[in-house]
């Protein structure tokens, strides 16, 4: 039996470094280079590539956070908002 939520972390974490991230790379910068999408797109895209019913698998910002740096969505969101707080200080 396959380990699909496996399979999703593999397909997100491949499509977050094909989208030329690195593991240096933060939260703030996906998000100011609004690449959320392009990585859940490209993720999506192996899913299907595997034979997974993409249709049913929501991969968003949080789900890629999590894949990424095991942060959960309340941990994005205060990271997130302390980006913005820092870039309006600027």
């Amino acid at each position: 039996m396959i380990e699909q939520d496996a399979i999703i972390g593999l397909a997100v974490t491949t499509a977050f470094f094909r989208s030329d991230f690195d593991n240096q790379t933060d939260p703030c910068e996906v998000e100011d280079q609004d690449a959320w999408e392009h990585i859940a797109t490209t993720a999506y895209q192996y899913l299907r590539w595997v034979g997974l019913d993409a249709s049913t698998i929501q991969v968003d910002k949080y789900v890629i956070a999590k894949a990424i740096w095991g942060m959960d969505a309340a941990d994005l969101d205060e990271e997130l908002g302390e980006s913005v707080e820092e870039s309006d200080d600027d």
